[in-house]
Protein backbone atom coordinates (compact mmCIF):
# COMPACT_ATOMS: atom_id res chain seq x y z
CA UNK A 1 0.00 0.00 0.00
CA UNK A 2 1.01 3.73 -0.34
CA UNK A 3 1.45 4.83 3.56
CA UNK A 4 2.54 8.20 2.51
CA UNK A 5 3.49 10.47 -0.36
CA UNK A 6 4.76 14.16 -0.74
CA UNK A 7 3.34 15.83 -3.64
CA UNK A 8 5.25 19.71 -4.81
CA UNK A 9 3.57 22.41 -7.50
CA UNK A 10 1.06 20.22 -8.65
CA UNK A 11 -2.18 22.48 -8.80
CA UNK A 12 -2.44 23.82 -5.19
CA UNK A 13 -0.65 20.73 -3.48
CA UNK A 14 2.75 22.57 -2.58
CA UNK A 15 5.05 20.51 0.05
CA UNK A 16 2.28 18.32 0.75
CA UNK A 17 2.74 15.48 3.05
CA UNK A 18 0.02 13.28 3.41
CA UNK A 19 -0.62 9.75 5.08
CA UNK A 20 -2.68 7.35 4.13
CA UNK A 21 -4.33 3.77 5.39
CA UNK A 22 -5.60 0.91 3.94
CA UNK A 23 -9.19 2.54 3.82
CA UNK A 24 -9.02 6.19 2.96
CA UNK A 25 -12.30 8.00 2.97
CA UNK A 26 -11.35 11.57 1.96
CA UNK A 27 -13.56 15.02 2.66
CA UNK A 28 -13.75 18.48 2.74
CA UNK A 29 -15.48 21.32 1.34
CA UNK A 30 -15.64 22.19 -2.80
CA UNK A 31 -12.19 23.24 -4.18
CA UNK A 32 -10.46 21.72 -1.52
CA UNK A 33 -8.59 19.41 -3.49
CA UNK A 34 -10.27 16.23 -2.97
CA UNK A 35 -10.62 15.08 -6.86
CA UNK A 36 -6.94 16.51 -7.91
CA UNK A 37 -5.69 14.16 -4.98
CA UNK A 38 -7.46 11.67 -7.13
CA UNK A 39 -6.07 12.91 -10.30
CA UNK A 40 -2.56 12.80 -8.72
CA UNK A 41 -2.61 9.09 -7.60
CA UNK A 42 -4.34 8.29 -10.92
CA UNK A 43 -1.67 10.49 -13.01
CA UNK A 44 1.27 8.59 -10.71
CA UNK A 45 -0.34 4.99 -11.08
CA UNK A 46 -0.72 5.34 -14.96
CA UNK A 47 3.03 6.52 -15.86
CA UNK A 48 4.32 3.55 -15.49
CA UNK A 49 2.85 1.70 -18.66
CA UNK A 50 1.74 5.33 -20.65
CA UNK A 51 4.12 8.31 -21.60
CA UNK A 52 2.79 11.33 -19.41
CA UNK A 53 1.78 13.40 -22.73
CA UNK A 54 -0.55 10.27 -23.53
CA UNK A 55 -1.90 10.39 -19.35
CA UNK A 56 -2.44 14.13 -19.67
CA UNK A 57 -4.16 13.95 -22.81
CA UNK A 58 -6.61 11.00 -21.57
CA UNK A 59 -7.23 13.35 -18.68
CA UNK A 60 -8.05 16.47 -20.61
CA UNK A 61 -5.15 18.22 -18.73
CA UNK A 62 -2.47 21.03 -19.66
CA UNK A 63 1.11 21.09 -18.68
CA UNK A 64 0.19 25.15 -17.87
CA UNK A 65 -2.65 23.96 -16.23
CA UNK A 66 -1.18 21.44 -13.63
CA UNK A 67 2.19 23.55 -12.68
CA UNK A 68 1.04 25.19 -9.35
CA UNK A 69 -0.02 29.05 -10.23
CA UNK A 70 0.59 28.97 -5.82
CA UNK A 71 4.58 28.73 -6.44
CA UNK A 72 7.18 29.55 -8.13
CA UNK A 73 8.83 26.77 -8.68
CA UNK A 74 9.87 24.90 -11.94
CA UNK A 75 10.17 21.50 -11.16
CA UNK A 76 6.93 19.34 -9.91
CA UNK A 77 8.13 16.74 -7.26
CA UNK A 78 6.21 12.94 -6.30
CA UNK A 79 7.60 11.47 -3.50
CA UNK A 80 5.82 7.71 -2.44
CA UNK A 81 6.25 5.64 0.23
CA UNK A 82 5.04 2.04 -0.27
CA UNK A 83 4.43 -0.72 2.00
CA UNK A 84 5.26 -3.83 -0.14
CA UNK A 85 5.34 -7.40 -0.69
CA UNK A 86 9.18 -8.00 -2.04
CA UNK A 87 9.81 -11.94 -2.52
CA UNK A 88 7.74 -12.67 0.59
CA UNK A 89 8.90 -10.39 2.58
CA UNK A 90 7.36 -6.56 3.41
CA UNK A 91 9.68 -4.00 2.78
CA UNK A 92 9.48 -0.44 2.50
CA UNK A 93 10.38 1.55 -0.67
CA UNK A 94 10.17 4.72 -1.84
CA UNK A 95 9.87 5.83 -5.51
CA UNK A 96 11.01 9.58 -6.21
CA UNK A 97 9.48 11.21 -9.72
CA UNK A 98 10.54 14.96 -10.99
CA UNK A 99 9.54 16.54 -13.54
CA UNK A 100 9.96 19.51 -15.28
CA UNK A 101 6.86 21.08 -17.52
CA UNK A 102 7.44 22.26 -20.93
CA UNK A 103 4.59 24.28 -21.11
CA UNK A 104 5.48 25.88 -25.30
CA UNK A 105 5.68 21.82 -26.32
CA UNK A 106 2.56 20.79 -23.72
CA UNK A 107 4.59 17.90 -22.47
CA UNK A 108 6.51 17.16 -19.06
CA UNK A 109 10.01 15.87 -19.14
CA UNK A 110 11.22 13.52 -16.71
CA UNK A 111 14.20 15.14 -14.55
CA UNK A 112 15.08 12.56 -11.62
CA UNK A 113 13.69 8.85 -10.84
CA UNK A 114 14.73 6.90 -8.07
CA UNK A 115 13.28 3.46 -6.21
CA UNK A 116 15.56 3.10 -3.02
CA UNK A 117 14.59 1.41 0.42
CA UNK A 118 13.01 3.94 2.42
CA UNK A 119 15.81 6.22 4.19
CA UNK A 120 13.18 6.98 7.36
CA UNK A 121 13.16 2.91 7.94
CA UNK A 122 16.30 1.92 7.42
CA UNK A 123 19.54 2.94 8.12
CA UNK A 124 21.60 1.49 5.20
CA UNK A 125 19.43 0.86 2.64
CA UNK A 126 20.04 0.37 -1.31
CA UNK A 127 19.28 1.98 -4.98
CA UNK A 128 17.63 0.06 -7.05
CA UNK A 129 16.76 2.77 -9.43
CA UNK A 130 18.22 6.08 -10.20
CA UNK A 131 18.12 8.39 -13.06
CA UNK A 132 19.41 12.22 -13.29
CA UNK A 133 18.54 13.55 -16.31
CA UNK A 134 21.67 16.11 -16.00
CA UNK A 135 23.75 13.26 -16.60
CA UNK A 136 21.95 11.81 -18.94
CA UNK A 137 22.97 8.52 -16.74
CA UNK A 138 20.44 5.95 -15.26
CA UNK A 139 21.00 2.36 -13.63
CA UNK A 140 19.43 -0.41 -11.77
CA UNK A 141 20.12 -2.99 -9.28
CA UNK A 142 19.62 -6.50 -9.85
CA UNK A 143 18.88 -9.21 -7.20
CA UNK A 144 22.62 -11.01 -7.61
CA UNK A 145 23.76 -7.27 -6.29
CA UNK A 146 25.13 -6.51 -9.72
CA UNK A 147 24.50 -2.91 -11.41
CA UNK A 148 23.01 -2.58 -14.65
CA UNK A 149 23.09 0.86 -16.81
CA UNK A 150 20.32 1.60 -18.50
CA UNK A 151 19.87 3.49 -21.80
CA UNK A 152 17.57 6.23 -21.95
CA UNK A 153 16.00 7.70 -25.27
CA UNK A 154 12.65 8.73 -23.82
CA UNK A 155 12.30 11.62 -21.43
CA UNK A 156 8.86 11.30 -21.45
CA UNK A 157 7.70 8.52 -19.55
CA UNK A 158 8.99 6.85 -16.34
CA UNK A 159 11.91 4.57 -16.30
CA UNK A 160 9.30 2.00 -14.69
CA UNK A 161 8.07 1.48 -18.02
CA UNK A 162 11.33 -0.49 -19.07
CA UNK A 163 10.88 -2.79 -16.26
CA UNK A 164 9.17 -6.49 -16.66
CA UNK A 165 7.01 -7.77 -13.65
CA UNK A 166 7.63 -11.09 -14.86
CA UNK A 167 11.37 -10.76 -14.57
CA UNK A 168 12.76 -11.63 -11.00
CA UNK A 169 16.29 -10.09 -11.48
CA UNK A 170 14.37 -6.82 -10.15
CA UNK A 171 12.16 -7.48 -7.43
CA UNK A 172 11.88 -4.09 -5.71
CA UNK A 173 11.27 -2.41 -8.91
CA UNK A 174 8.83 -5.37 -10.17
CA UNK A 175 6.76 -4.70 -7.23
CA UNK A 176 6.51 -0.68 -7.39
CA UNK A 177 5.31 -1.20 -10.85
CA UNK A 178 2.53 -4.14 -10.25
CA UNK A 179 1.52 -2.17 -7.51
CA UNK A 180 1.00 0.87 -9.80
CA UNK A 181 0.18 -1.07 -12.84
CA UNK A 182 -2.95 -2.75 -10.56
CA UNK A 183 -4.10 0.40 -9.89
CA UNK A 184 -7.46 0.97 -11.51
CA UNK A 185 -9.45 5.35 -11.10
CA UNK A 186 -12.86 4.94 -11.88
CA UNK A 187 -13.21 8.71 -11.07
CA UNK A 188 -17.26 9.97 -10.90
CA UNK A 189 -18.84 6.82 -12.40
CA UNK A 190 -20.68 7.98 -15.36
CA UNK A 191 -24.32 6.85 -16.24
CA UNK A 192 -24.04 7.72 -19.58
CA UNK A 193 -20.54 6.52 -20.42
CA UNK A 194 -22.37 2.89 -18.42
CA UNK A 195 -25.13 3.14 -20.89
CA UNK A 196 -23.51 2.84 -24.20
CA UNK A 197 -22.89 -0.30 -25.76
CA UNK A 198 -19.42 -2.42 -25.92
CA UNK A 199 -17.79 -4.77 -28.22
CA UNK A 200 -16.02 -7.91 -26.95
CA UNK A 201 -14.90 -8.58 -23.20
CA UNK A 202 -12.89 -5.96 -21.07
CA UNK A 203 -11.10 -7.00 -17.83
CA UNK A 204 -12.17 -3.90 -15.91
CA UNK A 205 -15.22 -1.63 -15.84
CA UNK A 206 -12.67 1.38 -17.47
CA UNK A 207 -12.80 4.80 -16.06
CA UNK A 208 -16.09 6.12 -15.57
CA UNK A 209 -17.57 2.69 -16.48
CA UNK A 210 -16.78 2.72 -20.00
CA UNK A 211 -16.52 -0.76 -20.18
CA UNK A 212 -19.08 -1.78 -17.49
CA UNK A 213 -21.22 -3.84 -20.82
CA UNK A 214 -18.36 -5.30 -21.95
CA UNK A 215 -17.10 -6.23 -18.62
CA UNK A 216 -20.20 -8.29 -17.89
CA UNK A 217 -20.28 -9.88 -20.83
CA UNK A 218 -16.89 -11.73 -20.33
CA UNK A 219 -17.95 -12.66 -16.79
CA UNK A 220 -18.27 -16.57 -16.37
CA UNK A 221 -21.83 -18.08 -15.64
CA UNK A 222 -20.44 -18.30 -11.71
CA UNK A 223 -19.13 -14.81 -11.76
CA UNK A 224 -22.46 -13.87 -13.22
CA UNK A 225 -24.65 -15.25 -10.60
CA UNK A 226 -22.37 -14.10 -7.84
CA UNK A 227 -22.87 -10.89 -9.20
CA UNK A 228 -26.46 -10.90 -9.61
CA UNK A 229 -26.50 -11.99 -5.55
CA UNK A 230 -24.33 -8.57 -4.92
CA UNK A 231 -26.72 -6.65 -7.48
CA UNK A 232 -30.10 -7.55 -5.86
CA UNK A 233 -29.03 -7.11 -2.28
CA UNK A 234 -27.97 -3.82 -3.09
CA UNK A 235 -31.12 -2.95 -4.98
CA UNK A 236 -33.68 -4.81 -3.84
CA UNK A 237 -35.28 -5.00 -6.83
CA UNK A 238 -32.93 -6.11 -9.45
CA UNK A 239 -33.22 -9.60 -9.89
CA UNK A 240 -30.79 -9.82 -12.85
CA UNK A 241 -28.34 -8.27 -14.66
CA UNK A 242 -27.27 -9.59 -18.30
CA UNK A 243 -26.39 -8.08 -22.12
CA UNK A 244 -27.82 -8.24 -25.28
CA UNK A 245 -27.02 -7.60 -28.75
CA UNK A 246 -27.83 -4.20 -29.45
CA UNK A 247 -27.57 -3.03 -33.07
CA UNK A 248 -24.68 -4.92 -35.02
CA UNK A 249 -23.75 -7.77 -34.56
CA UNK A 250 -20.77 -8.04 -31.37
CA UNK A 251 -22.37 -4.83 -29.77
CA UNK A 252 -24.10 -4.99 -26.55
CA UNK A 253 -25.68 -3.07 -24.15
CA UNK A 254 -27.06 -4.00 -20.43
CA UNK A 255 -29.99 -5.15 -19.46
CA UNK A 256 -31.58 -5.37 -16.09
CA UNK A 257 -34.60 -7.50 -15.14
CA UNK A 258 -36.93 -6.57 -12.24
CA UNK A 259 -39.76 -7.53 -10.45
CA UNK A 260 -42.92 -6.00 -10.06
CA UNK A 261 -45.92 -7.65 -8.19
CA UNK A 262 -45.00 -11.18 -9.20
CA UNK A 263 -44.13 -9.77 -12.73
CA UNK A 264 -40.61 -9.88 -14.53
CA UNK A 265 -39.95 -6.94 -16.55
CA UNK A 266 -36.66 -6.14 -18.68
CA UNK A 267 -35.09 -2.79 -18.79
CA UNK A 268 -32.24 -1.44 -21.67
CA UNK A 269 -29.55 0.22 -20.31
CA UNK A 270 -31.52 3.60 -21.46
CA UNK A 271 -34.16 3.01 -18.88
CA UNK A 272 -32.07 2.28 -16.07
CA UNK A 273 -31.61 4.60 -13.08
CA UNK A 274 -28.26 6.68 -12.53
CA UNK A 275 -28.34 5.24 -9.21
CA UNK A 276 -28.80 1.40 -9.93
CA UNK A 277 -26.52 1.67 -12.65
CA UNK A 278 -23.72 2.78 -10.30
CA UNK A 279 -24.42 0.20 -7.81
CA UNK A 280 -24.21 -2.56 -10.41
CA UNK A 281 -21.01 -1.08 -11.36
CA UNK A 282 -19.86 -1.27 -7.82
CA UNK A 283 -21.10 -4.52 -7.32
CA UNK A 284 -18.96 -5.37 -10.42
CA UNK A 285 -16.13 -4.50 -8.87
CA UNK A 286 -15.85 -7.77 -6.48
CA UNK A 287 -15.00 -9.98 -9.92
CA UNK A 288 -12.18 -7.67 -10.59
CA UNK A 289 -9.86 -10.27 -8.29
CA UNK A 290 -6.57 -8.71 -8.71
CA UNK A 291 -4.50 -8.18 -5.41
CA UNK A 292 -2.52 -4.90 -4.40
CA UNK A 293 -2.83 -1.70 -6.07
CA UNK A 294 -5.59 0.68 -5.06
CA UNK A 295 -8.86 2.27 -6.39
CA UNK A 296 -9.93 5.30 -6.67
CA UNK A 297 -13.87 6.31 -6.37
CA UNK A 298 -14.94 10.21 -6.60
CA UNK A 299 -18.00 11.11 -4.93
CA UNK A 300 -19.22 7.57 -3.93
CA UNK A 301 -22.47 8.75 -2.85
CA UNK A 302 -24.06 10.27 -6.14
CA UNK A 303 -27.25 9.24 -7.21
CA UNK A 304 -27.02 6.45 -4.06
CA UNK A 305 -29.79 6.25 -1.91
CA UNK A 306 -28.46 7.20 1.65
CA UNK A 307 -30.34 3.85 3.27
CA UNK A 308 -27.75 2.16 0.78
CA UNK A 309 -24.86 3.91 2.78
CA UNK A 310 -23.94 1.01 5.33
CA UNK A 311 -24.43 -1.63 3.03
CA UNK A 312 -22.16 0.45 0.37
CA UNK A 313 -19.45 0.91 2.44
CA UNK A 314 -18.98 -2.47 4.47
CA UNK A 315 -18.83 -3.83 1.20
CA UNK A 316 -16.45 -1.79 0.19
CA UNK A 317 -14.25 -2.50 3.39
CA UNK A 318 -15.18 -6.08 2.91
CA UNK A 319 -13.69 -5.98 -0.43
CA UNK A 320 -10.32 -3.98 0.21
CA UNK A 321 -9.60 -6.25 2.78
CA UNK A 322 -10.35 -9.48 0.72
CA UNK A 323 -7.87 -8.70 -1.91
CA UNK A 324 -5.52 -6.20 -0.26
CA UNK A 325 -6.98 -3.19 -2.39
CA UNK A 326 -6.35 -0.03 -1.14
CA UNK A 327 -9.02 2.34 -1.29
CA UNK A 328 -9.34 6.08 -1.96
CA UNK A 329 -12.54 7.61 -1.50
CA UNK A 330 -14.27 10.93 -1.84
CA UNK A 331 -17.39 12.05 -0.56
CA UNK A 332 -19.62 14.97 0.59
CA UNK A 333 -22.26 12.99 2.67
CA UNK A 334 -21.85 13.24 6.24
CA UNK A 335 -23.96 10.00 6.16
CA UNK A 336 -21.82 7.33 4.56
CA UNK A 337 -18.74 8.32 6.79
CA UNK A 338 -20.94 6.96 9.38
CA UNK A 339 -19.97 3.62 8.39
CA UNK A 340 -16.50 3.46 8.06
CA UNK A 341 -13.35 3.35 10.79
CA UNK A 342 -12.97 6.86 12.15
CA UNK A 343 -9.39 6.87 11.80
CA UNK A 344 -9.93 5.96 7.91
CA UNK A 345 -11.12 9.71 7.77
CA UNK A 346 -9.17 12.17 6.18
CA UNK A 347 -9.84 15.98 5.74
CA UNK A 348 -8.27 18.40 2.95
CA UNK A 349 -8.79 21.90 3.21
CA UNK A 350 -7.03 25.16 1.91
CA UNK A 351 -4.58 26.82 4.09
CA UNK A 352 -6.43 30.44 3.96
CA UNK A 353 -2.29 31.92 3.88
CA UNK A 354 -1.08 30.84 0.64
CA UNK A 355 -4.03 28.51 -1.09
CA UNK A 356 -1.72 25.47 0.23
CA UNK A 357 -3.75 22.16 0.23
CA UNK A 358 -2.93 20.51 3.94
CA UNK A 359 -4.52 17.06 4.48
CA UNK A 360 -4.38 15.25 7.89
CA UNK A 361 -6.78 12.62 9.39
CA UNK A 362 -9.70 13.70 10.80
CA UNK A 363 -9.53 12.08 14.07
CA UNK A 364 -6.22 12.41 15.22
CA UNK A 365 -5.87 15.04 17.55
CA UNK A 366 -7.73 14.53 21.14
CA UNK A 367 -9.49 17.43 20.13
CA UNK A 368 -11.16 15.56 17.18
CA UNK A 369 -10.75 11.94 18.86
CA UNK A 370 -13.00 13.19 22.03
CA UNK A 371 -16.11 14.48 20.21
CA UNK A 372 -16.71 10.84 18.77
CA UNK A 373 -17.78 9.89 22.30
CA UNK A 374 -20.92 11.73 22.01
CA UNK A 375 -21.35 11.90 18.14
CA UNK A 376 -20.45 9.99 14.97
CA UNK A 377 -17.99 11.23 12.29
CA UNK A 378 -21.15 12.45 10.08
CA UNK A 379 -22.39 14.53 12.86
CA UNK A 380 -19.13 16.02 13.61
CA UNK A 381 -18.93 16.80 10.24
CA UNK A 382 -22.21 18.41 10.24
CA UNK A 383 -21.97 20.26 13.31
CA UNK A 384 -18.87 22.06 12.67
CA UNK A 385 -17.46 24.42 9.93
CA UNK A 386 -14.49 23.83 8.11
CA UNK A 387 -12.66 26.78 10.34
CA UNK A 388 -13.64 24.74 13.81
CA UNK A 389 -12.47 21.38 12.23
CA UNK A 390 -8.94 23.46 11.17
CA UNK A 391 -8.65 24.77 14.81
CA UNK A 392 -9.18 21.15 16.11
CA UNK A 393 -6.75 19.74 13.48
CA UNK A 394 -4.36 22.16 14.53
CA UNK A 395 -4.46 21.08 18.36
CA UNK A 396 -1.75 18.60 18.27
CA UNK A 397 -0.80 16.36 21.53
Amino acid sequence: MIEHIYIDNFKAFNEADIYFSPVNIIVGNNGAGKSTLLQILSFLSSVTHEDFSSVLSRRQLKVENIRSKLSTKKKIKFVTDFSLDVDGKNKKLRWGLYLTPNSGKNILELTEEWVEDNPDVYDSGKDYLRFKFASKEAYRLKKSGETENITVFNYTSSILKLIDTDNNDFPELASVKRFLDYSYSYDLLNPDEMRKSGRGTAEMIGEKGRFLTSFIKGLSETQKADLNKRVNILTNTIKEVETKTSGQPGWTTIVTTENYGGKNIKFDSKDISDGDLRLIAFASLAEVESSQGFILLDEIENGINTQKAKLLMEWLLNYSAKYNKQMFVTTHSTVFVDYVPPESISYIYRNKDNGWVVCEKLFETDAMKNKLEDFYPGEVLLNMNESQIIDALLKKD
